[in-house]
């Protein structure tokens, strides 16, 4: 994800997932696809590839660790935040339900308080502080899901 920092926000399908342009869930799963982790959904499954369903995915692998504190985020974490298009279901993971909106945005941490994203049309793939964010959950994949 860190490699396409600079690069310009588009939600338009299917450019949104790579390689020149990206929102902040066709980052995930173009960066997920490029290591040979078979994230469902991409430019022919469209509605698979959003922030809820990217989360649950993750959180289905084995050894994965939910984090709901951003306190405890640590940099290669997983990250949902409050965004602009929340999800308007609740999501479980792990057991732990989390209301209908929220789950509206996606990146990585890149350190303890800042990660790494398709921003938006004016920041595109770039760094952010955590905190400046409605932070919801984190997950902490396991070194083969890295």
């Amino acid at each position: 994800m860190v490699a396409q920092v600079g690069k310009p926000y588009s939600e338009q399908v299917p450019e949104r997932f790579g390689p020149e342009v990206f929102d902040c869930s066709g980052l995930v799963w173009a960066a997920a696809n490029s290591v040979g982790d078979a994230l469902p959904g991409g430019p022919t499954n469209d509605a698979a590839a959003l922030v809820p369903y990217e989360m649950q995915w993750f959180a289905g692998q084995p050894g994965v660790q939910l984090i709901t504190d951003a306190a405890e985020v640590e940099a290669g974490d997983l990250l949902a935040f409050t965004g602009g298009d929340p999800a308007p279901f609740e999501v479980v993971l792990q057991g732990h339900v989390f209301p209908a909106g929220q789950f509206g945005h996606i990146g990585m941490a890149t350190s303890p308080t800042e990660y790494v994203s398709a921003y938006d049309t004016a920041d595109g793939v770039c760094y952010k502080p955590i905190a400046g964010d409605v932070f919801n959950a984190a997950l902490r994949l396991t070194p083969a899901l890295l």
